[in-house]
């Protein structure tokens, strides 16, 4: 389809208007060919198929077929400008046909069509090699291992079941527990069987373990649980709920001494408990590496924003939230239809988390905007061996060869996701080697690592 003029204008929030004019002979052509088209293959009252004629069908169908060949031509043109790389619109929405209702070409003149869809904004960024941010100044203590090996005796404790008595703090529980209405009625898809916990572990969604204090292995309790605006669950936060338990098992944990055979327990390849006590001290270091780095970037990366002013398209804002969405339901573990059951009796629904979630997808969008153009103002690429050493850590991880990565990642979609991925580490790695460190307050690494 020959274009005979082509303009984009740039809109509100990251977005274009792409307008086009086609040549109205090539249009007539197109009408014509599909015309022919339909004569040969439409079965039409009066005629045989294949003997229908070109008037018959454009004096019955003409209206129809003339938006057919409308959108065809823009599909087909839309197609060529993206292929072209003439148009860059983002996948986060559909672009949009402007005045899609009134498009009624008329052959003797030229046709002329507008789409507007959201783009990549344009990001100027400022001096990002001399960012100075503070940091604490964390210390691997004795306190901080004695943790560890705590955790590790814990583990590798013996589970029996209690013999008599109620629950006490450290017990190990299995509870049902479901959510009653205001009439005592248990509420659809709230019901919650066999689930085990740590009593005092906080590890369960309404905050139980106090509740269950004393309860004896087949006792029933009826609950009210109120949560204030600082709760971090966003489901909990400000609520009220009557929670139905019944305790079905207590067991108990017998702990091991914290000794040479506790640490050869752990891995044949520590001989003694000081083999495995340095081993903690050299794992919490590297944790306390990895999130300094982490939190380098992230100061350094909110510095930038500040002064960085750009508009952020609506539909990659929405993408960050749906994404959080998604996270949301893996963390709860719940099921969609789960989720918003629950949210509908406390009064509120999908979309109120969500909008919830937009502060945080404004700042990944943005972190992701500025790393993304750290990568090309730095000239960052991804080479071979970024790819191999991928591949490897994949397999690694999985359990399989790096052959057999290479296969599933053998497609134009993966390889450029995970292009992505090298470069964004690359610009991470960049911003924390430039990024100067001011030292702050002296911390240990089990506080650290809370925070």
């Amino acid at each position: 389809m020959k274009i005979i003029d082509k303009k984009t204008e740039k809109l509100e929030n990251s977005a274009e208007k792409l307008t086009v004019t086609l040549d109205k002979d090539d249009l007539q052509k197109s009408y014509d060919d599909l015309l022919r088209h339909y004569a040969k293959e439409a079965v039409v009252k009066g005629f045989r198929k294949g003997k229908t004629p070109v008037s018959v069908i454009e004096s019955r169908f003409g209206d129809a077929v003339k938006s057919e060949t409308v959108m065809k031509a823009i599909d087909e043109t839309w197609k060529e400008l993206l292929d072209a790389k003439e148009i860059a619109p983002l996948p986060y929405a559909e672009p949009k046909l402007a005045d899609e209702e009134n498009l009624k070409p008329d052959w003797s003149e030229n046709f002329t069509f507008s789409i507007a869809y959201d783009v990549e904004p344009k990001i100027t960024l400022p001096d990002y090699k001399n960012v100075e941010v503070e940091l604490p100044s964390v210390v691997v203590e004795e306190a901080d291992i004695q943790k560890e090996l705590a955790q590790i005796q814990d583990q590798n404790a013996v589970i029996t079941v209690k013999k008599s008595g109620g629950v006490e703090k450290n017990d190990i529980v299995t509870i049902d527990y479901s959510l009653l209405d205001e009439n005592g009625e248990v509420m659809p898809k709230t019901e919650r069987e066999d689930f085990v916990f740590t009593v005092g572990s906080g590890y369960n969604l309404y905050k139980l373990d106090d509740d269950l204090i004393g309860m004896n292995k087949g006792d029933e309790k009826i609950v009210k649980k109120s949560f204030g605006e600082e709760e971090n669950a966003p489901s909990l936060k400000g609520q009220s709920f009557t929670v139905k338990v019944k305790v079905k098992e207590i067991k108990v944990k017998e702990l091991p001494a914290v000794d040479d055979e506790l640490a050869q327990d752990v891995s044949e390849k520590f001989k003694t408990l000081d083999d495995l006590k340095a081993d903690i001290k050299e794992r919490l270091q590297k944790a306390v590496d990895t999130k300094l780095k982490a939190a380098k970037v992230e100061a350094a990366l909110n510095q930038i924003a500040e002064k960085t002013v750009f508009e952020l398209p609506q539909s990659m804002i929405a993408a960050e939230q749906d994404q959080a969405w998604q996270n949301f339901l893996a963390q709860n573990n719940l099921q969609e239809a789960q989720a918003v059951q629950i949210l509908k009796y406390q009064g509120k629904t999908k979309e109120d988390v969500v909008g919830d979630f937009k502060e945080a997808a404004v700042k990944n969008a943005k972190d992701r905007l500025i790393l993304k153009a750290l990568t090309e103002a730095e000239k960052l690429e991804v080479t071979d061996a970024d790819y191999e050493l991928r591949f490897e850590e994949i397999a690694k991880a999985s359990g399989k060869t790096a052959e057999e990565i290479k296969k599933v990642y053998d497609n134009p979609s993966f390889k450029a996701y995970m292009a992505e991925e090298i470069l964004t580490g690359k610009a991470v790695d960049f911003l924390a080697g430039a990024a100067k460190v001011r030292a702050g307050k002296k911390t240990s690494a089990g506080d650290f690592l809370s925070m």
